[in-house]
């Protein structure tokens, strides 16, 4: 597997003492200063793609022939980016692997759209809170030629989606988008009125605390569609992620690197729509995500 690999490449820079299995297959390795110190900066880089964990390996190589000259490092190889679970994991991994000091936590995503090597900041909300949600409606089937025999979702469907696009407008001044994704309701056989019903939707916001009403409301109008049309209904949440928020210290360090490198550089007017697991990691330390194209 690709931690497995990473693993043995570690260990042919010189490596050892990789703190391995946290959360599932997270990785964690501790670079220190090449002379005693007294300060400890750390800091951290997370993400879950393939591309993303070489450029780490390749840090590694690097701070192995070149480490810091005071403090330590901290490179953590982070699986389950993109289904949101790994960053959670391995923070709360009975080893206690992550129960260090960091005064920085940092990440990266390239990102495609924007010109090679060009660095994307924002300060403040950068990646979106978001969930999936699924969605299942119980009724009873019946033949076409007589639905009010049955208990058909079609109209409680209909109800809801309308509902579902009042969201924007109840949170002005704010991002609150509610994507539906997926819809299926009985079968394809013209004979048989629907009797059962699956919505898969995402909701998303660059505020927190818009970002749990909007599921407390979800959640509330769904269920008095269906107790109004005498439906079942079940409901699950699906890949949740926190709000990626960047601090204002990191940022900081980030624009003073960016500066000194002479690196090209953009601020984004709005944050990503997307979300990323990395803000979990940002409430545990303050922390800053970016993108380079």
């Amino acid at each position: 597997g690709t931690a497995a690999q990473i693993v043995t490449t570690l260990e042919s820079f010189g490596y050892s003492g990789i703190k391995t299995k946290i959360g599932g297959t997270g990785l964690l390795v501790e670079i220190s200063s090449s002379e005693a110190s007294d300060v400890h900066t750390g800091k951290m880089h997370a993400c879950g793609h393939d591309g993303h964990m070489a450029t780490l390996v390749n840090l590694a190589h690097r701070l192995k022939k070149e480490p810091p000259k005071k403090g330590k490092v901290f490179l953590l190889f982070q699986p389950a980016e993109e289904i949101g679970e790994g960053a959670r994991a391995m923070v709360e991994d009975k080893s206690g692997a992550l129960n260090f000091h960091a005064d920085y936590v940092y990440a990266f995503h390239n990102i495609p759209g924007f010109p090679l090597g060009q660095v994307l900041i924002r300060e403040g909300t950068f990646a979106c809170a978001s969930t999936g949600v699924e969605i299942f409606i119980s009724g009873k089937p019946s033949h076409a030629a007589y639905p009010e025999h049955g208990l058909s979702p079609s109209v409680a469907i209909a109800e809801f989606l309308m509902l579902l696009n009042q969201i924007p407008a109840k949170y002005p001044g704010k991002l609150a988008m509610c994507t539906v994704c997926y819809i299926n309701a009985g079968e394809e056989a013209y004979g048989t009125a629907a009797g059962n019903a699956k919505l898969c939707l995402t909701i998303r916001s660059d505020d927190s605390d818009v970002f749990e009403d909007m599921k407390v409301y979800v959640q509330e109008v769904i269920s008095d569609i269906s107790k109004k049309h005498s439906l079942g209904l079940t409901l699950k949440w699906i890949e949740p992620f926190t709000a990626t928020v960047n601090a204002p210290g990191p940022i900081a360090k980030l624009r003073q690197a960016v500066d000194s490198l002479n690196l090209p550089h953009t601020d984004l007017p709005e944050p990503m729509r997307w979300s990323e697991d990395f803000g979990v990691f940002c409430e545990k330390w303050e922390g800053a995500g970016t993108f380079f194209g």
